[in-house]
């Protein structure tokens, strides 16, 4: 008897080729989902990073909005490591500033923070041909650095 040969064989498949086979440039999985800056990330987490890196931390609103905002990004115009900026819609992002002593108040230190809405995000090329990002505030140095675009 021969081998069977089974007529439903399972594909291999490779979770990057849905992420970097695409046409479109593609954030990085964690800066949308759990990392740093993703929507998933507990908004505690977020201050805490912004207290003990005393930098405003930004945070997307949702996994569409990261998709988004590099969507256009011509990315063989981008360097790896490069940061620049490209502009988001209202509501897409935030960015978290923690504050110690001003405005005075007698709030627990874990609610001493600001939060406005974003309204440009960094995109900085990855070796791997991912896209990090996450919103971003007039005091980061890829804000008036506009990103390459299709």
């Amino acid at each position: 008897m021969g081998e069977a040969t089974n007529p439903f064989p399972i594909p291999q498949i490779d979770p990057r080729d849905f992420i970097f086979g695409s046409s479109l440039p593609q954030p990085s999985l964690e800066d949308i989902t759990v990392g740093p800056h993703g929507p998933d990330r507990p908004i505690s987490d977020v201050i805490a990073r912004a207290r003990g890196d005393r930098k405003p931390q930004g945070r997307w609103l949702s996994s569409e909005a990261g998709e988004r905002a590099v969507s256009s990004l011509d990315t063989s115009k981008m360097r790896v490591g490069q940061a620049f900026s490209v502009p988001i819609a209202p509501g897409d992002g935030m960015v978290i500033r923690a504050y110690n002593d001003y405005p005075p108040s007698n709030l627990p230190t874990s609610e001493k923070y600001i939060s406005d809405s974003a309204h440009k995000a960094v995109v900085i090329l990855r070796r791997d041909g991912s896209i990090h990002t996450f919103p971003i505030g007039s005091e980061h140095p890829a804000y008036n650095r506009p990103a390459p675009m299709k």
